[in-house]
């Protein structure tokens, strides 16, 4: 990971090795009809749930990521996670929020970040530094699909 990245997240409250409970976020998960998340996903999940990751892109603008179960989990149903799930070829968890909430953050049980935005799903990163150094510097994304 690079110095940039690391302190972006230091910044946010991260330091190595830190470990906090999830049992919340994997019940608010069940209560939701939502898919558990797996090894990955709850090693995943400990290691950053509640911190919020603010930062500026190459463009200069504000953003954040927000790992924060509140912010999204109840905003998402069961039928749209089965179809980006569906899209994505695998399961996968919701984990956060984009820009202010303005997009979903995913996490599949291979380690792949995807995200969903209005009518459109990407996968934006093959792990979690990648996909943070496609975020902050703008880097080309796949879409997957649009809803036409």
């Amino acid at each position: 990971m690079n110095t940039e990245l690391k302190l972006i997240l230091e910044d946010g409250g991260w330091y190595e090795g830190r470990q906090r409970e999830i049992e919340y976020f994997v019940e608010e998960i069940k209560n939701h009809n939502l898919t558990l998340p797996n090894k990955l996903v709850e090693e995943f999940l400990k290691e950053f749930v509640n911190l919020e990751f603010k930062f500026k892109i190459s463009g200069g603008e504000n953003w954040n990521i927000r790992l924060i179960s509140e912010d999204i989990i109840p905003y998402i149903t069961s039928r749209h996670l089965k179809i980006w799930s569906h899209l994505a070829n695998e399961d996968i968890v919701p984990i956060g929020t984009l820009h202010e909430n303005t997009a979903y953050l995913f996490l599949s049980y291979s380690g792949k970040f995807y995200m969903a935005f209005e009518e459109k799903f990407y996968l934006i990163g093959n792990d979690f530094t990648n996909c943070l150094d496609n975020i902050i510097n703008q880097k080309a994304i796949l879409r997957i699909a649009q809803k036409k």
